[in-house]
């Protein structure tokens, strides 16, 4: 059953991605190459491919330089090329990006990214179900959307300092994910006190608890499902929470979402079996589509009567409850009673001269 909803998941996730880049001509819509008629890259004719001696398929960009498409290898430990040479007699041409879908269900056990590549597209590990290590370079800067969606046997990865750019949840249902590890910048001799080089993390990301998170953009990129705890509170700092955040957090069984956050991603808490309760502040304007589909049948989402939240629930046959009033405390309640002032707190007389 489990492998059922994760593999309708990833179906509805990947016809959004093929449809959506197919309208607008988004460059992570899948490559799709005909072997049999494939032609020679050259930079006359720059999207023709070519399969390297070790079955990875290439092809040129246009910027002169070559992204692998495909990889049709027999090595499950797969080590990318950092240079491609497309038509013979010419230099052969630096591999600088991952394209959507590459490797797609591919049996790989490990794969070793070269220095160079500074992309990596959107589902680029689909389903790689046999996938345990993966080695990311220093040149990485940008991690597509799911890009390792069900990589079940992943345990760890380390993600370069030079990563600025992460895209919705690349780790979605990577059950078996239970650290991910955040490499530092070099120091810099010259390096200013104050910044990442000195304080001793990565220059945009945070990770602990088994939360990773987007310091400059306020999102949480994941919550990883083998992360501890059945209760679960946004930390400070936050004010997104990414698309398909904490799908598939089984053990979750509720959620407090306080005032810092004004927006909740799609699918952010799908297929979260367990959970039955949401506190949701009015705070949050945006509650994308299927947020809180698959969980508990018991689910009550308590927010603010009109907020986003309540009418999202409303419209999704979803239980919504008011949250209840806050107890007022008998001094306030009661005008008259007495206020009693603690023996070392200041009196009015006692309070030292503001001048």
């Amino acid at each position: 059953m489990k492998r059922t909803l994760a593999l309708i998941l990833c179906a509805a996730l990947c016809m959004a991605a093929v449809f959506g880049a197919a309208e607008s001509g988004d460059p992570d819509a899948p490559v799709v190459s005909d072997d049999s008629t494939a032609e020679t890259a050259s930079p006359s004719n720059p999207q023709a491919t070519v399969e390297t001696p070790e079955g990875f398929i290439c092809r040129m960009t246009d910027s002169g330089t070559a992204e692998i498409t495909g990889y049709a290898g027999t090595d499950l430990n797969a080590v990318i090329p950092d240079a491609v040479t497309f038509e013979e007699g010419r230099e052969p041409v630096p591999v600088t990006r991952l394209a959507a879908w590459a490797f797609e269900e591919s049996p790989v056990v490990s794969v070793v990214v070269p220095y160079g590549v500074t992309e990596i597209g959107a589902f680029c590990f689909s389903e790689c179900g046999s996938l345990e290590a993966i080695d990311l370079p220093e040149s990485l800067r940008s991690l597509g959307t799911c890009a390792f969606i069900l990589c079940v046997k992943l345990k760890e990865v380390t993600l370069p300092s030079s990563l600025t750019a992460v895209g919705d949840n690349p780790f979605c249902y990577c059950t078996g994910l239970e650290n991910i590890l955040l490499a530092q910048p070099d120091r810099a001799d010259d390096a200013a006190e104050d910044d990442a080089f000195n304080q001793n993390r990565h220059p945009v990301l945070d990770f602990s608890d088994g939360l990773l998170i987007d310091r400059e953009e306020g999102r949480l990129i994941t919550r990883l499902s083998t992360a501890e705890g059945q209760r679960f509170t946004l930390p400070e700092g936050c004010a997104i929470i990414g698309a398909y955040a904490l799908a598939n957090n089984r053990q979750l069984t509720e959620v407090i979402i306080p005032a810092t956050v004004t927006a909740i991603g799609r699918y952010a808490f799908y297929h979260c079996t367990s959970l039955r309760s949401a506190s949701v502040d009015a705070s949050v304007e945006t509650v994308g589509e299927h947020c809180f589909d698959l969980c508990h049948e018991e689910l009550t989402i308590t927010a603010s009567e009109g907020s986003a939240a309540w009418v999202w629930a409303l419209a999704n046959g979803i239980m919504a409850e008011t949250p209840a009033p806050a107890e007022i405390p008998d001094a306030l309640a009661d005008p008259e009673a007495p206020i009693v002032v603690p023996d070392d707190e200041w009196t009015r007389e006692e309070q030292p001269d503001a001048g």
